[in-house]
Protein backbone atom coordinates (compact mmCIF):
# COMPACT_ATOMS: atom_id res chain seq x y z
CA UNK A 1 0.00 0.00 0.00
CA UNK A 2 1.67 3.11 -1.17
CA UNK A 3 1.91 6.54 1.27
CA UNK A 4 -0.74 8.37 -0.20
CA UNK A 5 -3.32 5.14 0.15
CA UNK A 6 -2.03 4.73 3.67
CA UNK A 7 -2.75 8.80 4.65
CA UNK A 8 -6.27 8.68 2.80
CA UNK A 9 -8.13 6.86 6.15
CA UNK A 10 -5.93 9.01 8.46
CA UNK A 11 -7.63 12.17 6.74
CA UNK A 12 -10.90 11.11 6.57
CA UNK A 13 -10.81 9.55 10.03
CA UNK A 14 -9.89 13.01 11.53
CA UNK A 15 -12.07 15.02 9.38
CA UNK A 16 -15.20 12.77 10.54
CA UNK A 17 -13.85 13.04 14.69
CA UNK A 18 -13.47 16.64 14.23
CA UNK A 19 -16.72 17.67 12.60
CA UNK A 20 -19.09 19.54 14.81
CA UNK A 21 -22.68 17.98 15.26
CA UNK A 22 -24.15 21.51 15.92
CA UNK A 23 -22.46 23.76 13.45
CA UNK A 24 -23.98 24.64 9.91
CA UNK A 25 -21.73 24.37 7.20
CA UNK A 26 -19.76 27.14 5.88
CA UNK A 27 -19.26 28.25 2.34
CA UNK A 28 -16.18 26.41 0.59
CA UNK A 29 -14.62 28.51 -2.89
CA UNK A 30 -17.80 30.05 -4.73
CA UNK A 31 -16.28 32.78 -5.98
CA UNK A 32 -19.35 34.46 -6.64
CA UNK A 33 -19.76 34.71 -2.45
CA UNK A 34 -16.40 35.38 -1.65
CA UNK A 35 -15.01 35.53 2.10
CA UNK A 36 -12.17 36.73 4.49
CA UNK A 37 -10.78 34.00 5.63
CA UNK A 38 -7.06 32.18 6.50
CA UNK A 39 -6.18 28.71 5.04
CA UNK A 40 -3.26 26.34 4.69
CA UNK A 41 -3.80 23.81 2.18
CA UNK A 42 -1.09 20.56 2.43
CA UNK A 43 -1.46 19.68 -1.54
CA UNK A 44 0.02 16.72 -3.49
CA UNK A 45 0.45 15.34 -6.64
CA UNK A 46 2.02 12.52 -8.52
CA UNK A 47 3.44 14.48 -12.07
CA UNK A 48 5.20 11.30 -13.24
CA UNK A 49 5.87 11.17 -16.80
CA UNK A 50 9.14 9.74 -17.43
CA UNK A 51 10.85 10.70 -14.37
CA UNK A 52 9.84 10.43 -11.22
CA UNK A 53 8.27 13.64 -9.72
CA UNK A 54 6.10 13.39 -6.71
CA UNK A 55 5.42 17.27 -5.47
CA UNK A 56 3.79 18.35 -1.87
CA UNK A 57 2.88 22.34 -1.62
CA UNK A 58 2.16 23.83 1.88
CA UNK A 59 -0.25 26.51 0.76
CA UNK A 60 -0.65 29.13 2.63
CA UNK A 61 -3.98 31.36 1.59
CA UNK A 62 -5.08 34.65 2.94
CA UNK A 63 -8.34 35.82 1.44
CA UNK A 64 -10.18 39.03 1.33
CA UNK A 65 -13.62 40.85 0.43
CA UNK A 66 -14.88 44.37 0.47
CA UNK A 67 -18.71 44.95 0.23
CA UNK A 68 -19.38 47.60 -2.50
CA UNK A 69 -22.34 49.34 -3.68
CA UNK A 70 -25.70 47.84 -4.22
CA UNK A 71 -24.79 43.68 -4.29
CA UNK A 72 -21.17 44.36 -5.48
CA UNK A 73 -18.46 42.70 -3.70
CA UNK A 74 -14.33 43.23 -4.85
CA UNK A 75 -12.16 40.07 -3.23
CA UNK A 76 -8.39 39.23 -3.49
CA UNK A 77 -6.05 35.90 -3.02
CA UNK A 78 -3.29 35.18 -2.19
CA UNK A 79 -1.45 31.74 -1.76
CA UNK A 80 1.81 31.27 -1.17
CA UNK A 81 3.50 27.92 -1.92
CA UNK A 82 6.29 26.22 -0.33
CA UNK A 83 7.46 23.35 -2.48
CA UNK A 84 8.88 19.76 -1.38
CA UNK A 85 9.86 17.74 -4.87
CA UNK A 86 11.56 14.20 -5.61
CA UNK A 87 11.72 15.34 -9.39
CA UNK A 88 14.86 13.05 -10.39
CA UNK A 89 16.83 15.53 -13.20
CA UNK A 90 20.19 15.87 -13.89
CA UNK A 91 21.16 18.10 -10.82
CA UNK A 92 19.15 15.64 -8.57
CA UNK A 93 19.72 12.37 -10.01
CA UNK A 94 18.87 10.36 -6.64
CA UNK A 95 15.38 11.80 -6.49
CA UNK A 96 15.86 12.84 -3.13
CA UNK A 97 13.17 16.07 -2.06
CA UNK A 98 13.91 19.14 -2.00
CA UNK A 99 12.01 22.54 -1.00
CA UNK A 100 11.54 25.74 -2.29
CA UNK A 101 9.40 28.32 -2.91
CA UNK A 102 6.51 27.38 -5.76
CA UNK A 103 4.15 29.33 -7.65
CA UNK A 104 2.37 32.28 -6.01
CA UNK A 105 -0.75 33.53 -6.82
CA UNK A 106 -2.22 37.01 -6.55
CA UNK A 107 -6.30 36.96 -7.41
CA UNK A 108 -8.68 40.27 -7.95
CA UNK A 109 -12.09 39.91 -8.74
CA UNK A 110 -15.70 41.88 -8.54
CA UNK A 111 -18.80 39.59 -7.72
CA UNK A 112 -22.28 40.75 -7.97
CA UNK A 113 -25.59 39.22 -6.68
CA UNK A 114 -28.50 39.05 -9.72
CA UNK A 115 -31.19 37.82 -7.35
CA UNK A 116 -31.95 35.54 -5.10
CA UNK A 117 -30.81 32.36 -6.93
CA UNK A 118 -28.43 34.08 -9.41
CA UNK A 119 -24.69 35.73 -9.11
CA UNK A 120 -22.03 36.75 -11.01
CA UNK A 121 -18.20 37.03 -11.18
CA UNK A 122 -15.10 37.92 -12.77
CA UNK A 123 -11.27 39.02 -12.76
CA UNK A 124 -8.11 37.53 -13.26
CA UNK A 125 -5.27 36.03 -11.71
CA UNK A 126 -1.30 36.85 -12.07
CA UNK A 127 0.46 33.34 -10.89
CA UNK A 128 4.35 33.63 -10.83
CA UNK A 129 7.33 31.25 -11.72
CA UNK A 130 8.40 29.09 -9.39
CA UNK A 131 11.58 29.06 -7.66
CA UNK A 132 13.14 26.46 -9.66
CA UNK A 133 12.29 23.75 -12.29
CA UNK A 134 11.64 21.15 -9.81
CA UNK A 135 8.93 23.33 -7.57
CA UNK A 136 6.54 24.72 -10.73
CA UNK A 137 6.74 26.50 -14.25
CA UNK A 138 9.01 28.80 -14.90
CA UNK A 139 5.92 31.20 -16.58
CA UNK A 140 4.45 34.20 -15.72
CA UNK A 141 0.73 33.91 -15.71
CA UNK A 142 -2.31 35.92 -16.57
CA UNK A 143 -5.20 33.74 -16.25
CA UNK A 144 -8.89 35.40 -16.47
CA UNK A 145 -12.04 34.33 -14.69
CA UNK A 146 -15.55 33.99 -15.12
CA UNK A 147 -18.23 32.46 -13.13
CA UNK A 148 -21.56 32.34 -12.78
CA UNK A 149 -23.52 30.63 -9.87
CA UNK A 150 -27.08 29.47 -9.46
CA UNK A 151 -28.63 28.54 -5.93
CA UNK A 152 -30.36 24.90 -5.24
CA UNK A 153 -32.16 25.06 -2.62
CA UNK A 154 -35.00 22.25 -4.33
CA UNK A 155 -31.92 20.23 -3.35
CA UNK A 156 -30.97 21.67 0.12
CA UNK A 157 -30.22 24.63 1.93
CA UNK A 158 -27.14 25.50 0.85
CA UNK A 159 -26.84 23.48 -2.12
CA UNK A 160 -25.32 25.35 -5.12
CA UNK A 161 -24.12 24.80 -8.94
CA UNK A 162 -20.81 27.14 -10.17
CA UNK A 163 -20.16 26.83 -13.63
CA UNK A 164 -15.86 28.73 -13.66
CA UNK A 165 -13.54 29.40 -16.81
CA UNK A 166 -10.28 30.28 -16.61
CA UNK A 167 -7.77 30.85 -19.08
CA UNK A 168 -4.06 30.74 -18.67
CA UNK A 169 -1.81 32.72 -20.96
CA UNK A 170 2.01 33.30 -20.40
CA UNK A 171 3.90 36.61 -20.67
CA UNK A 172 6.83 36.14 -19.80
CA UNK A 173 9.47 32.92 -18.15
CA UNK A 174 12.01 32.85 -15.39
CA UNK A 175 13.83 29.73 -16.61
CA UNK A 176 12.81 27.81 -19.60
CA UNK A 177 9.83 26.00 -19.86
CA UNK A 178 6.76 26.00 -22.17
CA UNK A 179 4.81 28.84 -22.69
CA UNK A 180 0.82 28.12 -21.18
CA UNK A 181 -2.31 28.57 -23.30
CA UNK A 182 -4.70 26.58 -21.90
CA UNK A 183 -8.35 26.85 -21.21
CA UNK A 184 -9.23 25.66 -17.11
CA UNK A 185 -13.18 24.59 -16.68
CA UNK A 186 -15.56 23.72 -13.31
CA UNK A 187 -18.75 22.47 -13.68
CA UNK A 188 -19.03 22.31 -9.35
CA UNK A 189 -21.81 21.27 -7.34
CA UNK A 190 -21.96 21.77 -3.96
CA UNK A 191 -24.48 19.36 -2.20
CA UNK A 192 -24.98 20.06 1.53
CA UNK A 193 -26.05 16.81 2.45
CA UNK A 194 -26.55 17.91 6.63
CA UNK A 195 -26.56 21.23 8.62
CA UNK A 196 -22.57 20.73 8.64
CA UNK A 197 -21.85 18.13 6.23
CA UNK A 198 -20.81 18.78 2.43
CA UNK A 199 -20.03 17.03 -0.86
CA UNK A 200 -18.13 18.98 -3.99
CA UNK A 201 -18.47 17.65 -7.52
CA UNK A 202 -15.57 19.34 -9.46
CA UNK A 203 -14.18 21.78 -6.63
CA UNK A 204 -11.02 22.75 -8.92
CA UNK A 205 -10.84 24.03 -12.55
CA UNK A 206 -8.66 20.83 -13.35
CA UNK A 207 -10.53 20.13 -16.74
CA UNK A 208 -7.70 21.15 -18.97
CA UNK A 209 -7.96 21.70 -22.82
CA UNK A 210 -3.85 22.52 -23.73
CA UNK A 211 -4.16 24.58 -27.05
CA UNK A 212 -0.17 25.64 -26.65
CA UNK A 213 2.94 23.61 -27.51
CA UNK A 214 2.99 19.69 -26.73
CA UNK A 215 4.26 18.71 -23.21
CA UNK A 216 6.16 15.50 -22.65
CA UNK A 217 3.65 12.47 -22.78
CA UNK A 218 0.71 14.76 -24.63
CA UNK A 219 -1.15 12.82 -26.87
CA UNK A 220 -4.27 15.13 -27.04
CA UNK A 221 -5.63 18.24 -25.29
CA UNK A 222 -8.03 17.09 -22.99
CA UNK A 223 -7.47 16.30 -19.27
CA UNK A 224 -10.58 15.01 -17.68
CA UNK A 225 -10.69 14.11 -13.85
CA UNK A 226 -12.86 12.51 -11.74
CA UNK A 227 -12.37 14.90 -8.44
CA UNK A 228 -14.85 15.12 -5.23
CA UNK A 229 -14.60 16.92 -2.29
CA UNK A 230 -15.81 15.78 1.14
CA UNK A 231 -16.05 18.47 4.46
CA UNK A 232 -17.64 19.74 7.80
CA UNK A 233 -17.95 23.03 9.79
CA UNK A 234 -15.83 22.30 13.41
CA UNK A 235 -17.69 25.43 14.32
CA UNK A 236 -16.67 29.07 15.33
CA UNK A 237 -15.63 29.76 11.56
CA UNK A 238 -13.77 27.00 10.98
CA UNK A 239 -13.77 24.58 8.01
CA UNK A 240 -12.17 21.03 7.10
CA UNK A 241 -12.40 19.12 3.70
CA UNK A 242 -10.48 16.83 2.02
CA UNK A 243 -9.89 16.76 -2.07
CA UNK A 244 -9.02 13.73 -4.16
CA UNK A 245 -9.11 13.75 -7.83
CA UNK A 246 -7.98 11.61 -10.46
CA UNK A 247 -7.95 11.56 -14.23
CA UNK A 248 -10.20 9.59 -16.11
CA UNK A 249 -8.98 10.76 -19.66
CA UNK A 250 -4.82 11.92 -19.49
CA UNK A 251 -3.93 12.67 -22.96
CA UNK A 252 -2.64 15.75 -21.50
CA UNK A 253 -0.97 15.07 -19.31
CA UNK A 254 -1.81 17.02 -16.34
CA UNK A 255 -0.90 14.82 -13.12
CA UNK A 256 -1.34 11.08 -12.23
CA UNK A 257 -3.10 11.88 -8.38
CA UNK A 258 -3.92 15.04 -6.55
CA UNK A 259 -5.19 14.69 -3.01
CA UNK A 260 -5.55 18.31 -1.02
CA UNK A 261 -6.59 18.66 2.61
CA UNK A 262 -7.72 22.29 4.01
CA UNK A 263 -8.27 23.95 7.22
CA UNK A 264 -9.37 27.51 7.13
CA UNK A 265 -10.97 29.98 9.48
CA UNK A 266 -13.27 32.43 8.79
CA UNK A 267 -11.99 36.10 10.12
Amino acid sequence: MSGESRALPVLLGALIIGCSPMAAAEEQDDPTRPVTSLDLRPHYEDDTVSARNDRLNLIFRRNDKWDLDGDWKLATRLDVPMAFSDNQTDANPSGAYRAGLGRVLLQVYAADLLDDRWAVAAGSQLVTAAAASNYGSGNWDMVPILAARALLPEISEGSYFVSEARYAVSFGRSFGSRPASELQFAPELKLAVSPQWFVVLFPSTDIRMNFGRKVTGQTGRLFLPLDGEMGCNLGDGKVASLEVSAPVVRDYPLYRLKIEARFSLRL
